[in-house]
């Protein structure tokens, strides 16, 4: 890669990650220990991997999708996963954790 286009590769990232930091980025899995957490996982597979979330929205009805928080502490990123018919769908990166 030449100078000039790993500069402007490196731009991009740097505007991505910005954009990311000012709102939810995607992430389509994310480690529990030394387990990973994918996109198609059952509620109860990520329950037995992660342990409980330290925030559930429970939906109104069945047909609503379910949010749960992730909170690994202050040097991690915080989590939100979201759940469709008991399958995990989202996996968004937040701010830091506390």
């Amino acid at each position: 890669m030449t100078g000039r286009l790993a500069a402007k590769a490196a731009g991009r990232l740097a505007v991505g990650a910005l954009a990311c930091a000012a709102s939810a980025c995607p992430a389509f899995a994310f480690t529990c220990g030394a387990r990973l957490v994918t996109e198609g996982l059952s509620a109860y597979e990520v329950l037995k991997i992660c342990g409980p979330p330290a925030w559930i929205s429970a939906p109104a009805n069945p047909i609503e999708q379910e949010a749960w928080i992730y909170d690994f502490g202050p040097t991690k990123f915080l989590r939100r996963l979201t759940f469709q018919n008991d399958r995990l769908v989202r996996i968004e990166e937040l701010g830091r954790g506390g």
